[in-house]
């Protein structure tokens, strides 16, 4: 590419620059966000949309992407308080591999990205808890209250994801909903089939996401859990 051809280029990309951030701005702040289609977070989106939570739990924050998708669908109908546990920078090697978890990013990092968000002239009031979730999640529960969506994805050993369930339960009223991801695999199956369903209706999502990549393929799946009436 020639000298001119270079300049005429960036000149062009600075005439563009506006009209594409009105674009964005319009895409992100006035539209519904988009699930990417044919995945389980596509239905977690039309929870999202029929229990228009005003208090959200998830357990498994990581880099805040999924936290971002539930505010902004919750935005667009009313308030959000979002309250988000993970170990953040506490994430060790052993620890990371006994929970087969994903890797997450600093705390300061993921609160910075959550409180900039802005939808229909509301902003969601952001908590997050740094720590193992054994531990930081029971003692937020008398904060926190109620809440109408708990999403579990945090980590997946029986131990853990019982701790976080158990957890969950006190939070939940009788319109709760709660996901739990992953299902039937490690820790997560287990945990599922042992929910009481006397008092719980325990629903299996189909048909979930298939991971080729591990050995043998892993199918997750969403368990949506409600209290039984």
């Amino acid at each position: 590419m020639t000298k001119p051809q270079a300049a005429a280029k960036e000149i062009l990309k600075s005439l563009l620059r506006p009209f594409y951030r009105m674009g964005r701005k319009f895409i992100f702040e006035k539209l519904p966000p988009l699930y990417r289609e044919g995945t389980r977070y596509d239905l977690i989106a039309d929870e999202i949309k029929k229990v228009k939570p005003g208090v959200i739990v998830e357990i498994g924050t990581c880099h805040g992407n999924n936290a971002e998708r539930m505010i902004r669908t919750a935005l667009w109908s009313n308030d959000v308080d979002y309250y988000g546990f993970d170990l953040f920078e506490e994430m060790a090697r052993e620890t990371f591999v006994k929970e087969t978890s994903i890797w997450p990013a600093p705390m300061a990092l993921v609160e910075s990205r959550l409180k900039s968000i802005r939808l229909r002239g509301r902003t969601p009031k952001v908590h997050l808890f740094k720590g193992d979730t054994t531990r930081t999640l029971k003692a937020a529960v008398q904060r926190i209250g109620r809440a109408d969506f708990i999403f579990i994805d945090g980590g997946h050993s029986y131990e853990t994801v019982r701790a976080d369930w158990e957890n969950s339960e006190r939070l939940c009223g009788p319109d709760t909903v709660v996901l739990i991801d992953d299902y039937p695999n490690w820790g997560v199956g287990r945990l599922v089939d042992e929910i009481d369903r006397g008092r719980w209706k325990v629903e299996i999502i189909e048909p979930g996401d298939y991971f080729y990549h591990s050995s043998p393929p892993l199918n997750c799946k969403l368990a949506r859990v409600t209290v039984k009436r």
